[in-house]
């Protein structure tokens, strides 16, 4: 919750407009990986591990996952600098071309502080895209697992890989549509057909909740939508705030976003403890997804449809 906006912004003082929509997908690329990754290796883990000297499986997840990234902290208080002007590894003149690239202002640049960039038009209606695509999101990364396992799949090792199959979808389609969005200039129709994709692939889910090769089809579909729509939406804070309305306002969006976080695990069990399944909730996630897809489409201001 903390590290997303401080990073977001973070690239916003070291990368022109133009390059946003790569860089962001590279950032989000490594949490794909980590799905990609990760799902195997907890797997395993969880396989393996159980009762390891008097240790729990899912405590030895929390441990491996956790400890480097101590490390980690130490390395990037080491090595990030603030300023492209404190960048060692960049000439003078090499410092001055790159922050004027990174400084020339946008038609539509506002928002100086909070309270501006909350009364910017289509601020708030950011907040909400990105609560539904977190909803979507959310539903992927709890219920991957389950959905397999429902299908017919019981080995945790298998299921791990299976589960790693959407986010090398998503890890696919975030490197295409960062460069095609970054080349067209163009962040919104990008966002809302990835949206469509995750709708169609949740109700395909729903549809094919039985059959394993089908719903692992689906699950792809839904992982390639919903996973590369987070770093495509990034792109598009920026173009309405700058400063410290984009510093503030971003982490505003995140935590807008982290609600859906809380909605999506907690709407899909209680679905399926009044149900005694999760297809009534996939298509029920596919409809948000759809929602969001629409507000994209109609309630986005002049300053968002525009092309950079």
């Amino acid at each position: 919750a903390g590290f997303a906006p401080g990073v977001l912004y973070y690239l916003t003082l070291w990368f022109p407009s133009s390059y946003r929509g790569r860089i962001t997908s590279m950032l989000f690329l490594a949490s794909a990986f980590a799905g990609l990754i990760g799902a195997p290796v907890s797997g395993m883990i969880l396989g393996h591990m159980e009762g390891a000297f008097g240790i729990r499986g899912w405590h030895w997840l929390f441990m491996l996952g956790g400890l480097p990234c101590i490390g980690l902290g130490l390395v990037v208080l080491w090595q990030l600098k603030d300023k492209i002007e404190d960048a060692g590894w960049l000439t003078q003149r090499e410092q001055q071309i790159l922050a004027a690239n990174v400084a020339r202002p946008t038609s539509h640049e506002r928002g100086h502080s909070l309270l501006s960039a909350i009364k910017t038009p289509g601020f708030l209606m950011l907040g909400l895209v990105y609560f539904l695509i977190q909803v979507g999101s959310y539903g992927l990364n709890f219920w991957a697992p389950h959905l397999i396992r429902t299908a017919g799949t019981q080995n945790p090792t298998i299921i791990g890989l299976l589960t790693a199959v959407p986010y090398i979808c998503g890890a696919a389609a975030m490197i295409i549509v960062g460069r095609l969005s970054d080349a067209r200039g163009e962040r919104r129709r990008f966002v809302i057909g990835l949206m469509v994709l995750a709708t169609i692939g949740f109700f395909a889910a729903g549809v094919f909740e039985k059959q394993t090769v089908l719903l692992i089809v689906a699950l792809g579909i839904m992982g390639a939508g919903v996973v590369a729509a987070i770093p495509a939406f990034w792109a598009l804070p920026p173009k309405l705030v700058t400063g410290a309305g984009a510093a503030a306002g971003i982490a505003l969006i995140n935590t807008l976003g982290q609600l859906g976080g809380i909605v999506s695990p907690v709407m899909v069990g209680r679905i399926k403890d009044l149900t005694g399944s999760t297809t009534p909730a996939l298509y029920a996630i596919g409809g948000m997804t759809l929602l969001c897809a629409l507000l994209l489409t109609f309630a986005m201001p002049a300053s968002l449809r525009e092309k950079e």
